[in-house]
């Protein structure tokens, strides 16, 4: 695998020659946490492509941030910075799975809807987002995604097999997930039946998410052979 810095760099360099092919556009990145300040890789990797983007066209880069009581919209160097209201989306499983609107989906919808934006770059991937993939369809904005972790497939965080210690491909299997989840957990039979419908609404959320991509921009050659597993076609890919 290649080394992270370099290859993001790359994945940024190749970000800029794509968009400076196209005309005058607004662009905003979604990023699902609310730990924007501690300004981490993803984060400094999300400002990079904002500033080359921002030489051509209008970005803003948004994210929710629990007890935020309303949208906050802050005008930085060369971004818009937007804050959405939000309670935890993980205390609700409704919202968890994805299947049930946060407050923050709903504030999303109607910025997007107000602002007319004409792409939205998705980073990371947390099941809850898809409302908000689903609302940035509606409005047919173009969408990108870039999984910057493997979490994005891989419950464990680190695609290794808990039973063998092998390096797994990433394709979501709810009964090899399972039995490598357990293998770590040992969870009792009650235990291991939530695991099964989480894991299953796991496959059945990404699936319905990278549906509504348009591209998704990877960093690496491994990471793109776990799309690949998951049924991504490899058109998509960039």
């Amino acid at each position: 695998m290649q080394n992270s810095t370099a290859t993001k760099n790359q994945a940024i360099f190749k970000m800029r020659i794509k968009m400076d092919n196209f005309k005058r556009l607004k662009i905003i990145h979604f990023f699902p946490w609310s730990s924007w300040g501690t300004l981490g890789g993803t984060e400094k990797y999300i400002l990079e492509i904002a500033r080359y983007q921002s030489e051509i066209h209008d970005v803003s880069i948004v994210y929710p941030l629990q007890n935020q009581q309303h949208i906050e919209i802050i005008k930085k160097e060369y971004f818009t910075e937007i804050i959405l209201p939000d309670s935890n989306p993980t205390a609700n499983k409704w919202i968890a799975y994805g299947i049930k609107y946060s407050e923050a989906a709903a504030s999303w919808e109607k910025l997007i809807t107000l602002n007319k934006y004409d792409l939205v770059h998705f980073h990371c991937y947390e099941p809850y987002q898809l409302p908000y993939i689903k609302a940035a369809r509606k409005q047919a904005l173009k969408i990108i995604f870039t999984p910057h972790i493997v979490n994005f497939t891989c419950t464990n965080g680190n695609l290794i097999n808990g039973l063998d210690k092998s390096v797994c491909d990433g394709e979501i299997l709810v009964n090899r997930c399972n039995k490598c989840l357990n293998y770590r957990e040992q969870n009792t039979p009650v235990g291991n039946l939530k695991q099964i419908i989480n894991l299953s609404f796991k496959k059945w959320n990404f699936k319905k998410a990278t549906n509504n991509f348009d591209k998704i921009m990877v960093l690496n050659e491994h990471y793109a052979g776990v799309l690949v597993h998951n049924k991504i076609m490899k058109k998509k890919l960039f």
